[in-house]
């Protein structure tokens, strides 16, 4: 779903935006039928859908609930992958740099806490 997010907001092609609002509905699906291991990735897909249709207020209110859900949860590695979404939504298309190197950090941390330390390394040198 992430992936399908990221190559809609890039090249706006109609065939990643169709497959990536389908992979929000299976999961939303997946919730209502008593998946809570889907819970929270379902604010991770509206952020990632809210950024896509350039609500920002709505992105910037989704994204940290999504993190928070992951990590709430358990789920180190979402939580990363949320943050460092959201830094990249915030430096990118809202040139929101402060802010941005702040979620940065934090998806470092939440790398190294999963174990990940190569991932760690690696957006520190990016960022």
């Amino acid at each position: 779903g992430i992936s399908l997010y990221t190559m809609a907001r890039r090249t706006k092609e109609k065939k990643y935006i169709k497959a990536a609002k389908k992979v929000k509905k299976k999961v939303a699906t997946w919730v209502k039928k008593g998946n809570i291991n889907a819970l929270h990735y379902v604010p991770l897909l509206e952020a990632e859908d809210a950024a896509l249709e350039g609500k920002s207020d709505s992105a910037t209110k989704l994204y940290p609930r999504a993190i928070s859900s992951a990590a709430r949860s358990g789920f180190q590695h979402n939580a990363a992958l949320a943050s460092e979404r959201f830094a990249e939504y915030l430096l990118r298309d809202l040139k929101e740099n402060d802010r941005a190197g702040q979620y940065f950090q934090d998806s470092i941390q939440y790398y190294e806490g999963w174990g990940s330390d190569l991932k760690a390394e690696m957006l520190r040198k990016k960022y």
